[in-house]
């Protein structure tokens, strides 16, 4: 019989299993060797590349960044500074424009435009010192400069082309203002017209416009009615100043002397400053200007002059015409024709709308018809001769629009056409004397313009026939 190996059956198989066991160690050892040494080559390929990287690939390598402190801000240049603070979002800061618009007040209009609510009214008050923001108009600019918390640094208010107003931050909530006058260029100009048409149509002669016509028109109210003396082939020559800014035409300076010859009136008028005041002097040193104006609006002709025995025209029977009928267009002006006080504005019954105002020497004047009365013309209101008080209409017992012109003295209804004429006190002595030079330097000036010979109405014959037609 063989003998049975039962010891050597019963170790082998623990020992198969040691022998497996060691294996799978080495296995992984060496899996775990191969995977440090393949991730150090990957290593190493990484960065070999970038130490052969071209010049090209260097400068796009970002250098690490140096944190200034705030104590450091010297040596930082101002484009270093400009980017640190924008990065921060501080210390820069930002202009703010604006106008001020229909229905706006400033403060609403700096609000839209971005401006905080608790920065605006110290600037406001500050400014307010020198300008009433109640007289603010559509279209006023302005302009501020803000810090980063919303604080206005700066702030410009611009009330008209030429004027300015300024604040600017001297403390915290302090602000110093001041008005600032934009230099303006004055150009004085002379020339000579002969009339084609109107006034005003005459100015496209000169390449002026029709404000420069109605400044005429101002300095000889008192002398010639431009709605009834003015004729074809009339001429004058005349003396201006234009006001320019920036090199653009602005608005009309002063009229320094203008010689008007007609063939129903002619006239000199000269620009002086008196003592005792500024205004227009004839050639003899009297002033131009007089109580009462030629007439108080510009109109295209009298349908019915001052009568006690006029036929109605509405209610047609004989009734006093106590007054003076300027047909106009609705809507022009009509002018105070002296200095007073306004006794009356509102509606009157078959006057319509009506305005009276009292005056010195106790007279009275009255504007009835009137399509509106002009805005602040209230009871008690002082008005200055010339002052804009209503508009001419057809309001109350009318036919068509006009102005009807009444005037009395003490009390009792005068024609208003053949009120006083009375001109204010000439000149005296010694300025009397200075007037003179001033107007012979102004005349030798008018007389390097050429101006023609103007036939007067009486050598010509000519006599004007009253207008047919009729408005009450």
């Amino acid at each position: 019989m063989r003998p049975i190996k039962l010891q050597s059956n019963l170790l082998g198989r623990p020992a198969r299993r040691r022998r497996l066991r060691r294996r799978v160690l080495a296995v992984l050892a060496l899996s775990a060797l191969i995977g440090t040494g393949y991730a150090a080559v990957q290593r190493f390929g990484a960065e070999k590349p970038q130490q052969l990287a071209t010049s090209d690939a260097l400068l796009a390598i970002e250098p690490p960044r140096i944190v200034v402190p705030p104590s450091l801000d010297e040596y930082l240049s101002p484009r270093e500074k400009e980017g640190r603070d924008r990065e921060n979002g501080e210390g820069l800061p930002r202009e703010v424009r604006g106008h001020v618009a229909q229905g706006q007040t400033l403060f609403d209009a700096m609000r839209k435009a971005g401006v905080p609510a608790h920065s605006i009214q110290p600037v406001v008050n500050s400014v307010g010192e020198l300008f009433d923001f109640r007289r603010s108009r559509v279209g006023d600019a302005f302009e501020a400069e803000l810090d980063s918390e919303g604080t206005i640094l700066r702030f410009q208010y611009q009330s008209s082309p030429e004027v300015v107003y300024e604040a600017r931050l001297i403390a915290p909530g302090e602000y110093q203002s001041l008005r600032v006058d934009v230099p303006l260029d004055i150009e004085r100009r002379a020339v000579a017209v002969t009339l084609k048409g109107s006034l005003y149509g005459s100015m496209s002669q000169i390449g002026e416009d029709e404000e420069l016509a109605r400044m005429i028109a101002r300095v000889l109210q008192w002398d010639i009615d431009f709605s009834r003396d003015v004729r074809p082939n009339d001429a004058f020559r005349l003396i201006y100043e234009r006001i320019n800014l920036n090199g653009r035409f602005l608005r009309y300076g002063r009229i320094l002397a203008i010689e008007y010859r007609g063939s129903h009136v002619s006239e000199r008028a000269y620009w002086y400053e008196a003592e005792g005041g500024e205004g227009f002097y004839s050639a003899e040193g009297q002033p131009l200007k007089r109580m009462f104006l030629r007439a108080p609006t510009t109109y295209r002709f009298i349908s019915s002059p001052f009568s006690m025995q006029r036929v109605h025209p509405v209610l047609g029977r004989v009734r006093p015409h106590l007054g003076v009928d300027y047909v106009a267009d609705q809507g022009t002006p009509v002018y105070a024709v002296a200095d007073g006080i306004v006794r009356q504005a509102g509606r009157h019954g078959a006057s319509g709308n009506l305005v009276s105002i009292d005056h010195a020497n106790d007279y009275r004047s009255g504007y009835a018809h009137l399509h509106a009365i002009a805005r602040g013309i209230t009871r008690g209101k002082r008005v200055r001769q010339g002052q804009v008080i209503g508009y001419v209409g057809n309001t109350g017992r009318s036919t068509g629009a006009h102005l009807h012109f009444s005037m009395k003295h003490r009390g009792n209804f005068i024609d208003p056409e053949q009120r006083t004429g009375k001109r204010m006190p000439g000149l005296e002595g010694r300025e009397l004397q200075e007037f003179f030079r001033v107007r012979d330097r102004f005349q030798l000036e008018l007389e390097e313009l050429l101006l023609p010979e103007v036939t007067s109405a009486n050598d010509a014959g000519e006599h004007r026939e009253p207008p047919s037609e009729r408005v009450q």
